[in-house]
């Protein structure tokens, strides 16, 4: 958004996060009820302000949120000027939950650190280390959440045992569950085929989540809310013992929906699969064929995993999709948006820069 700058002479940003801004990967970042950021992903610095470990806090105006906190030592310099977002993560930070309860952070991480300021100088923080890895809790402030999969029981306390394996991608599901993925085979040191349920009440595994799984790693993973369905990409090739060629639906208790039948590609693999609010399934990856039809790495299937009529006629797509947002034509009913944001060069055989704004005539 741009808005007159204050000498009336020119437009500037409102959200200006400086000349250097992050030295790393944003991921995931959402708004909090205080108009405040809260961003993740890989990165150590913000505008060459250290102390910032793969997460941190801005002001709605891109300004990085700082404390002056009280500190130990001579008294000549009585505080130290930090971060506000007391804490960060040992390790890549892949997605922020925005809940009730606090920011719920998924990643391949393997402790969480903050400075005890009380207990530190100016010339050496205090950090206080805390082991535990994949998931964990964190306050608006960065304090960690002891009762969300840390064992308080253990001395020193640390996070209970998670996945043997990466955590790629989770998604938020009804009753305050949570579904990860990845290329794990257990999970709390119990079997787990590349996809559990967490409750986000404790951090802890869901034992009622029984599905099986999948025989080869689970990459991403979308929810619709209307349709209460879900859809996994992968390099799989069969899920709950079910033959399953890289995309599975399945519902929110993990079992197959064999109403959608994905059909064989040629050329490359899926690496993203979405559907839309009227069931229609989006689909990227490096293929150039779908059921022996030219598709060149982007297409639009119905519910049931056909190509959908009239949807399937544009040109070369390269690159990966992440994520995308529906929202409907503010003077067409009939018509559909969509944004997609990833890592993708080309869309329709035209150049785009990781985003591009599609239309759905319904």
């Amino acid at each position: 958004m741009l808005t007159n700058g204050a000498s009336g002479t020119g437009l500037r940003p409102v959200f200006n996060i400086g000349t250097v801004g992050l030295n790393g990967v944003v991921t995931s970042a959402f708004i909090n009820a205080d108009d405040k950021i809260i961003a993740g992903g890989v990165f150590s610095s913000v505008n060459s302000r250290g102390n910032i470990s793969n997460i941190t806090r801005f002001h709605d105006n891109g300004m990085l949120d700082t404390t002056a906190f009280d500190i130990a030592g001579d008294g000549s310099l009585p505080t130290a000027i930090g971060p506000s977002f007391n804490g960060g993560f040992t390790g890549a930070v892949n997605k922020l939950y925005n809940t009730s309860a606090g920011v719920v952070a998924i990643g391949n991480y393997t402790d969480y650190n903050s400075i005890l300021y009380e207990r530190s100088t100016s010339e050496s923080p205090y950090i206080d280390k805390i082991r535990i890895s994949q998931i964990a809790r964190l306050n608006v402030n960065g304090g960690i959440d002891s009762s969300f999969n840390l064992n308080v029981g253990l001395r020193p306390v640390q996070g209970y045992t998670s996945a043997n394996g990466y955590v790629f991608d989770g998604v938020e599901t009804p009753g305050n569950k949570l579904l990860l993925i990845g290329n794990f085979t257990t999970f709390e040191n119990q079997s787990a085929g590349r996809i559990v349920r967490i409750d986000l009440a404790t951090g802890r595994r869901d034992p009622s989540f029984a599905a099986a799984g999948a025989n080869g790693s689970i990459n991403k993973i979308t929810y619709n809310s209307t349709t209460h369905k879900l859809l996994l990409t992968g390099t799989f090739t069969s899920y709950n013992g079910q033959a399953a060629n890289g995309i599975v639906m399945i519902d929110e208790n993990g079992n197959v929906d064999n109403t959608f039948n994905f059909k064989p590609v040629e050329g490359g693999i899926p690496n993203f699969a979405g559907q839309l609010n009227d069931g229609k399934i989006m689909v990227s990856g490096t293929f150039n064929k779908y059921d022996g039809i030219v598709r060149p790495g982007f297409m639009v299937l119905n519910p049931d995993g056909s190509l959908a009529v009239g949807y399937n006629n544009i040109g070369y797509f390269d690159g990966v999709v992440n994520d995308f947002i529906e929202f409907p034509s503010d003077t067409d009913p009939t018509i559909t948006y969509v944004m997609l944001v990833g890592s993708f060069f080309r869309y329709d055989s035209k150049d785009v820069g990781n985003i591009v704004k599609i239309r759905f005539q319904n």
